[in-house]
């Protein structure tokens, strides 16, 4: 199978083919001669392996793919790979490119990915190309989201994918859905048979190892060639007899043959080996010698004959760069340490890669695992890949490090941004956490700039969770402490009247505060924002339509792209109550075009379903229905904006509300 899968590839018929099977089974020597065959057939192969100790790394499976490509290409070709579309990936793997940004949205991340996309297809212009990904399961979630957008998107080119995956209790969401694609192809190895365990048996105990016995190794070991290796190991250094007599012998050794044959190896080796094992273990697949060296504690000129001396012993692979054959031997060498030693060797190596100036997610995955208060200077460390991480958008991640580093002592103001910058991260996740990171830090700041910008995050924050009145009297709060005549401050009056003016108890005062601002849309983003609510309640409240339809054209005129994108939707709906349909199209139609062309997903979903509004206003059910489906196909995140557009099509029409839905 995957043979016609390389075929497939060079013939411009690229596909994702998945080997599922549980560990051990073979998946990764089939993914291995796969690899050689298609660099035999002329294909360029990228590989890479997901590990568990590294899933908090954002992309990490991607950088594995394609940073040292990148890095070895020189300044032409690497234009080339990065033109285009694939311009948007140049971030993850060049210096300098990385935004300084610690709060991109969702847009970015599919942006992001996007780009990824188009850097593989650049990558197979010259040659088709296979990418290789090893233990898929233990991906970061980045990279998995990437993997699933290439795998929709495969036919037509000359970009084969092979993954293996192992099948395992707690399976990301999106891993599963990848699985139960019809775009991919899944094969699942068979377990050995009993005749090829018998040879295998015979030819490593005794050419008279009875059949009883190799039936029952057989049975022990579900025909698994990785276990049945470490068992027929096992069985060697205790001497035992293959015979009849001795299969009560399987019945012990078998269950954990793997991590008995590793600590029983680990035990006669010589204490620098055994210390660069554990070593390796910690620091993950693919560990610089020198760091791996430092952490055991290993004289650099001993560490090429200790890596040598393990893969004597079938612990760690022949060729540089140093890993494990096996994630299950990795995991008895590491599980062979009290935990409590495990803990301080994750610290000491959050340490060595500090020093030596490694990655700061290569520290941050160290001190995840690390006990707090066992590393100076942690939450730098930890904010720092929270923030390259959230640039990278990957959210997951950052809420991770982020979490982690509340755990480090600090003072309050530090521990008031610290949570901003997490309910920031878990925002993007949906995670119900949000508002009591904001609650927190409003309480924590002291700083009146400050703390209104929180409570604005928290009023929002409030509302869309449905505690409307909570979120509207913490914004009212916000405005009677602080002066209104700013930005910050048009910002919060925005938001309060939006929000208050949609709750009964409230709506006078919302509407008496907006028709007492006066307000230009030079005076900032602020004051742009405001000027649409005020067309809106103007419109919404049956008013003057022409003051209504003035107010919002100046607003949206001033306005950014990004401001437009953004904060189009009160605009918008003010021209919709005004009956101005043909100018709301004018203006949304290349805004729609321009984010599109971004890869902004959420802004297109956004904007989408705020034009189909309007189109079915405009009677054009077609075009409705059509932007509802872009719409609720690009972030069904974006249920606040679908839901509306629904309601307002099944008033007349339940059957084509529901399509859009």
């Amino acid at each position: 199978m995957a043979d016609v899968a390389i075929a497939d590839a060079l013939g411009g018929a690229g596909r994702l083919l998945v080997v599922e099977g549980s560990a051990g089974i073979g998946k990764s020597s089939l993914l291995a001669e796969a690899r050689g065959r298609a660099a035999d057939a002329g294909m360029t192969v990228l590989s890479a392996r997901g590990s568990e100790i590294e899933r908090a790394f954002s992309y990490g499976v991607v950088r594995q793919l394609f940073e040292r490509r990148l890095a070895d290409a020189d300044e032409g070709e690497r234009s080339r790979l990065l033109e285009g579309a694939a311009a948007h990936a140049a971030r993850l793997f060049l210096p300098g490119v990385l935004p300084g940004v610690a709060r991109p949205g969702e847009d970015d991340a599919f942006a992001l990915i996007h780009g990824l996309y188009w850097l593989a297809l650049n990558l197979a212009e010259d040659r088709p190309l296979l990418v290789s990904i090893d233990d898929l399961q233990w991906s970061d979630g980045a990279s998995l989201r990437w993997v699933a957008y290439l795998a929709r998107r495969l036919e037509g080119t000359t970009v084969g994918v092979l993954c293996a995956v192992r099948p395992i209790e707690d399976e990301d969401p999106l891993l599963a859905e990848l699985l139960a694609d019809p775009a991919i192809t899944l094969v699942k190895p068979s377990a050995l048979s009993v005749a090829a365990v018998t040879e295998l048996v015979r030819g490593a105990l005794s050419p008279d190892a009875e059949a009883t016995f190799c039936r029952e190794c057989h049975r022990v070991t579900g025909g698994n060639p990785l276990l049945l290796r470490e068992l027929v190991r096992s069985l060697a250094a205790e001497g035992v007899v293959p015979s009849a007599g001795s299969v009560d012998v399987l019945e012990r050794l078998a269950p954990d043959a793997v991590a008995r044959s590793v600590r029983l190896r680990l035990a006669r080796l010589p204490a620098d080996a055994a210390a660069l094992a554990r070593a390796v273990a910690v620091l993950g697949d693919g560990a610089n010698g020198r760091h791996a060296a430092a952490l055991a504690g290993v004289e650099r000129r001993s560490l090429a004959p200790a890596a040598a001396l393990l893969a004597r012993v079938d612990l760690l692979e022949p060729d540089p760069p140093l890993r494990f054959v096996h994630p299950l031997v990795r995991n008895s060498v590491y599980e062979a340490s009290p935990a409590q030693d495990r803990a301080h060797l994750h610290a000491r190596a959050a340490e060595v890669l500090g020093d030596a100036r490694a990655p700061v997610e290569q520290v941050a995955g160290q001190l995840l695992r690390a006990p707090p208060e066992s590393v100076e200077n942690a939450v730098v460390s930890l904010r720092a890949a929270g923030h390259e991480a959230a640039a990278r958008g990957a959210p997951a991640s950052a809420a991770s490090y982020l979490r982690r580093a509340l755990e480090e002592p600090m003072t309050d103001p530090n521990r008031a941004e610290l949570l901003l910058e997490l309910a920031a991260a878990e925002s993007s996740l949906g995670a119900p956490t949000v508002i009591d990171r904001l609650s927190e830090a409003a309480d924590l700041l002291e700083d009146p700039e400050s703390r209104a910008r929180a409570e604005l995050e928290l009023g929002r924050a409030l509302y869309w969770a449905g505690r409307e009145e909570e979120g509207v009297q913490v914004l009212q709060r916000a405005l009677h402490e602080r002066s209104v005549q700013d930005d910050l401050g048009r910002r919060l009056q925005a938001e309060f009247i939006a929000n208050a003016a949609r709750l009964p108890s409230h709506y006078e005062d919302a509407w008496r505060l907006a028709d007492s601002v006066a307000v230009k849309p030079e005076e900032g983003p602020g004051a742009r924002i405001l000027l649409c609510v005020q067309a809106y309640g103007e419109g919404a409240r049956g008013g003057d339509r022409a003051r209504a339809v003035e107010l919002a054209g100046k607003a949206l005129a001033a306005m950014s792209e990004e401001e437009r994108a953004w904060n189009y939707t009160t605009g918008c709906y003010a021209m919709l109550h005004c009956d101005r349909l043909e100018e709301a199209i004018r203006f949304l139609d290349p805004l729609i075009q321009a984010v599109q062309r971004r890869g902004a997903v959420f802004n297109f979903s956004s904007l989408s379903m705020t034009r189909a509004l309007i189109h079915y206003g405009r009677g054009a059910l077609g075009e409705a229905e059509a932007d509802g489906r872009a719409g609720a196909r690009g972030a069904a995140a974006q249920e606040r904006v679908v839901r509306p557009a629904r309601a307002r099509m099944a008033r007349s029409d339940p059957r084509r509300a529901r399509r859009v839905g």
